[in-house]
């Protein structure tokens, strides 16, 4: 009989879906990057500022106002935040809220100048009312439209927007290692449904490898080789339990998945000693320091599968 050879193993189940998850969350990784230089952007280069046809919300705004200070009277006159507005309980004093981009109020008292700034007191249509500075607001000669309005709300949720995203995106990876810890066990379910193992008890199993590490310690070469041999007849009742297709040891490990049998490539390596002592015979010289790491291998794949 010919070496088997030890087919290319093919990829593990598992990374490959590991690595589609991965591939999910660098996605939205750079949606999120998008989102953020995007945004960036228009913030401080004004993207479309320039003109009545803006797309910046401060720019559509001041489509619709003018100064304050072009007013004679400022007095009772419709006002609009052109910024986020902090508004104060006393001109320059302290913080007592702010009003959003678009908000609308009407001047009650003004002006008063603090350290260089003019403040007006504005009594807004909801939220704090209070002073505010001159150069967050603006007259509000006429409403903007019902599309300007829209691009004006969109630019108000934008940061609420890249909030949701960064949430998402951390709900997401924390689903990712949810997934992760729960791969494992169903290929392994798989697994023992794929290749269901027959119990062998302990009476039937263990004179055999005892049986084995008896050869394998006796000073005799040709105990040397018998044990290997025997180790390998052992491989083969395990494959045939396995339930695996084929005649030969070399074609049930042909057909076995690499993520269903970690131990695969001990075993291929240990049955091709075997074969080399079989084709052979005396010219193939062993060891038995070489003879002990060859039943080894057998070892570890004994154990895999709870043989012994």
């Amino acid at each position: 009989m010919a070496d088997e050879k030890k087919p290319e193993s093919s990829g593990d189940p598992k990374a490959a879906v590991f690595a589609e998850i991965v591939s999910l969350f660098l996605v939205l990784m750079i949606v999120l990057s998008l989102v953020n230089s995007l945004s960036a952007r228009w913030n401080i280069r004004g993207l479309f500022s320039g003109g009545v046809g803006g797309l910046n919300a401060k720019s559509i705004l001041l489509s619709h106002t003018r100064p304050i200070s072009s007013l004679y009277n400022p007095i009772g006159a419709r006002v609009i935040s052109l910024n986020k507005t902090d508004v104060y309980d006393s001109p320059g004093g302290r913080k007592i809220g702010s009003q959003k981009v678009g908000a609308r109020g009407k001047i009650l008292q003004g002006p008063v100048d603090i350290n260089g700034e003019r403040y007006w007191y504005v009594d807004y249509d909801s939220g704090p009312d209070g002073w505010v500075k001159e150069s967050d607001i603006a007259y509000l000669e006429t409403e903007p439209n019902v599309i300007e309005r829209f691009i004006v709300w969109i630019w108000s949720i934008l940061p609420y927007v890249k909030w949701g995203i960064v949430i998402f995106s951390i709900l997401v990876f924390i689903y990712i290692l949810y997934l992760n810890s729960k791969i494992s066990p169903i290929l392994k379910n798989q697994r023992d449904l794929l290749y269901p193992v027959t119990a062998i008890s302990a009476e039937k199993i263990n004179p055999k490898w005892e049986k084995i590490i008896s050869h394998l310690e006796s000073l005799n070469e040709n105990d040397w080789r018998i044990a290997i041999i025997e180790a390998d007849i052992m491989l083969g009742e395990l494959l045939e339990k396995l339930s695996l297709p084929g005649d030969t040891i070399g074609d049930k490990l042909k057909a076995v998945e690499k993520s269903d049998f970690t131990t695969l490539d001990d075993a291929w390596e240990a049955h091709k000693i075997r074969n080399r002592i079989s084709h052979d015979g005396q010219t193939f010289m062993i060891n038995q320091r070489d003879a002990r790491v060859v039943i080894g291998l057998y070892e570890k794949v004994f154990r895999e599968f709870e043989v012994i």
